[in-house]
C-alpha cells in the first residue's frame, strides 16, 4: 500500500519523509498548499528575498505528477503577512492564520481521500494540527493513519510553563506556549486518538504522550538526522583564551534562557557568549542587561550559513530548554564540532551519551550548567575529545537514517 502525505509547507523533516517514501516506492501523493518548479521560478523576475521564499516551496524530492496543491488560504496568508494585515493572520481565528491554513488543507485532503483510495492509496501520513478531518475520512475508508507529532503534548507544555511563571515571574512575558484555545487543544487530542501510529522525534515527547494520554504503546521515536559536518577539524582553545559559549534559539524562558543567564553569572572563569535568535515580545530587565555585557555578542536572527559559521568558532553549545519535540540546533551544533550541554526535555538523551559528546543536565539547574561549562573550560583535552565525538556522531547520523526509519515505521503500521 502506498502513502498520501499531507503538510502545508516544507521543512527539513517533511522533505526527509518524502524522500524516504518516494525512494522506496511507497509515496502515492503529496498534498500541500503551494508548490513551484525550479524552471518556472528561474524565468520569473522577482526580488531575491521573494525568490528565496518561493524556492522553499520547490519539492525536488517528489515527481511533480505526485504533488497536489490547495493554494488559496496559504496564498492569502502570504499576502496578508507582507501587507501587515494582522487581523487576517490573528492566532487561530484569522481567516489566513497559520491554523486556518492547516485546517483548510486538512479539509481538502479529507474530500480528496476517497478518490486517492480508489487509485491505490492505503495510508495517510499527516502532521499535528492538520489531521483531524482527513484522519476521520481515512478511518471511514479503512486507511492506516500515521501521525507526525513534532512537539511535546500540549499538556506537558502547559504544566511546565505554568510552573515556570511562578518560578520566574520576571520572564513570564517571554513564554507564549499557553495561547491555544480549548477547542484547538481538543482538536489535537482528537487527532492523536484517530492515529494508528504516532511518530515523534524524542523520548521526551513519547513519555509525555504516555503520561497524559496513556498512548506510549502506539508511539515510535525516530530522531531527526543531522546536517553534514560543517568542519573537518575541531578548533583548539588557546592557553588563557576565554571559553566561547554559543546559544541559538528564541531568547525566552521556554528555552531556559533565564537559567543560562544565571549560570553564566555564577562562572569563576573567563568566558564569552555568542547568542543567535529572536527577542521575545516582552524583554525582561535581566535579559537587556545581559545582552549589554562586553563579553556577550548578540547576533539576532541569522541565516543558516551565518549560524554555522559562528558555531564553528565556538567551544561549547548550551541549550537548557524546558521542552522540545527535538531541538534541531543540537545536531547543527554537533555538525560544527561542538560538545553540547542540554536537558532531558530535548532529544539530547536520544542523540548523545552523557559525558561523551556532551552533558545532559536537569532543567532549571543553573548550577549544573555552570559546573559543566567549568569542566570543559578547565580541561581542554576533555573538551577536544567531546567535540570530536560530537562531530563524528553527526557524520554517522545523516538524514538518510531518518528517512529509512520513517519508511520502516510506516510500513510496519500499514502491515498491522
Amino acid at each position: 500500500m502506498r502513502v498520501v502525505v499531507s503538510h502545508p509547507t516544507g521543512n527539513a523533516n517533511l522533505r526527509a519523509v518524502l524522500r524516504g517514501l518516494h525512494e522506496r516506492d511507497m509515496l502515492h501523493t503529496f498534498c500541500t498548499t503551494l508548490a513551484f518548479s525550479e524552471p518556472v521560478l528561474a524565468k520569473i523576475p522577482m526580488p531575491a528575498n521573494i525568490r528565496d521564499e518561493f524556492a522553499a516551496r520547490v519539492f525536488p524530492e517528489v515527481p511533480s505528477a505526485s504533488v497536489v496543491t490547495h493554494p488559496l488560504r496559504e496564498s492569502v496568508r502570504q499576502i496578508a503577512r507582507r501587507a501587515g494585515w494582522k487581523r487576517l493572520t490573528r492566532h487561530e481565528t484569522g481567516l489566513a492564520s497559520y491554523h486556518q491554513v492547516y485546517y483548510a488543507l486538512d479539509l481538502a485532503v479529507a474530500r480528496r481521500l476517497p478518490r486517492l483510495a480508489r487509485e491505490g492509496a492505503g495510508s495517510l501520513y499527516a502532521y499535528e494540527d492538520g489531521a483531524m478531518m482527513s484522519f476521520t475520512a481515512a478511518e471511514q475508508l479503512g486507511l492506516t493513519c500515521v501521525y507526525d507529532l513534532p512537539s511535546p503534548h500540549w499538556r506537558a507544555v502547559k504544566d511546565i510553563l505554568e510552573e515556570e511563571r511562578d518560578r520566574q515571574p520576571d520572564w513570564a512575558g517571554t513564554m507564549d506556549g499557553l495561547i491555544d484555545s480549548d477547542q484547538h487543544r481538543k482538536r489535537k487530542d482528537r487527532e492523536l486518538h484517530l492515529s494508528d501510529r504516532i511518530l515523534v522525534a524524542s523520548s521526551f515527547s513519547r513519555s509525555a504522550l504516555g503520561r497524559y494520554l496513556g498512548m506510549e504503546d502506539v508511539v515510535t521515536v525516530v530522531p531527526y538526522g543531522a546536517p553534514s559536518p560543517r568542519t573537518d577539524r575541531v578548533i583548539r582553545r588557546g592557553p588563557g583564551q576565554p571559553i566561547r559559549i554559543f546559544f541559538a534559539g528564541r531568547l525566552s524562558q521556554s528555552k531556559g534562557f533565564a537559567d543560562l543567564v544565571a549560570a553564566l553569572g555564577r562562572l569563576d572563569i573567563d568566558w564569552q557568549a555568542t547568542i543567535a535568535g529572536g527577542l521575545p515580545r516582552e524583554v525582561p530587565d535581566a535579559l537587556s542587561a545581559f545582552l549589554k555585557r562586553d563579553n556577550v555578542e548578540y547576533l539576532g536572527f541569522v541565516t543558516p550559513d551565518r549560524l554555522f559559521g559562528a558555531m564553528t568558532q565556538a567551544h561549547v553549545f548550551v541549550f537548557p530548554s524546558l521542552y522540545e519535540g527535538f531541538g534541531m540546533v543540537l545536531t547543527e551544533a554537533m555538525a560544527c564540532g561542538l560538545p553540547i550541554i542540554a536537558t532531558p526535555h530535548t532529544a539530547a538523551p536520544d542523540l548523545i551519551t552523557d559525558g561523551r559528546e556532551g552533558f545532559i543536565v536537569p532543567i532549571r539547574d543553573p548550577d549544573a550548567i555552570a559546573d559543566r561549562i567549568t569542566r570543559l573550560a578547565e580541561n581542554e583535552d576533555l573538551r577536544q575529545a567531546m567535540a570530536q565525538a560530537a562531530l563524528d556522531l553527526a557524520a554517522r547520523s545523516p538524514w538518510s537514517r531518518y528517512e529509512e526509519a520513517v519508511a520502516a515505521a510506516v510500513g510496519k503500521a500499514v502491515a498491522q
